[in-house]
């Protein structure tokens, strides 16, 4: 079910193409996304990456850098709600779980639009995670209209 509603919303609002400025986007991943073996803090400062390129944190940051897309990573959900506060953010890309990205749309349905990217497990969950990267490019290209 929690499949079902994301790939709903993600549908309604990529069908929509309703544009957004990079200053009123960001982008949110998981703290599990970063390599289990990496010692950096990514999460008080996303410039601590070493860009070692043994997770995906390198492509985010090097995506982030490109379009100008704020770029933040959190421990959970409440630190993600607590990231996308800022009144100039319309849009949120999150990577997620599903289970964190169904309790985000819900929490935020009718304040932002956000666009979810389930992350895959294979290390079980919240550990040495990754998720389609084409798919985050391509949503970003839909918002920005590239």
């Amino acid at each position: 079910m929690r499949k079902v509603i994301i790939n709903l919303n993600n549908f309604i609002h990529t069908l929509l193409r309703t544009k957004a400025k990079s200053n009123e986007i960001i982008m949110l991943g998981p703290h599990c996304l970063k390599s289990s073996k990496c010692k950096q803090n990514i999460i008080d400062d996303i410039n601590n990456c070493l860009l070692c390129g043994k997770c995906q944190t390198k492509s985010l940051v090097e995506l982030s850098r490109k379009t100008g897309i704020r770029l933040n990573f959190a421990s959970g959900g409440l630190m993600a709600l607590g990231l996308v506060k800022d009144k100039r953010l319309s849009t949120i890309v999150a990577i997620a779980c599903e289970k964190e990205l169904v309790a985000g749309i819900f929490s935020l349905f009718s304040k932002k639009r956000i666009l979810g990217i389930t992350l895959n497990l294979p290390n079980g969950p919240c550990k040495d995670t990754n998720f389609d990267f084409d798919r985050l490019t391509k949503y970003i290209n839909i918002l920005l209209e590239i």
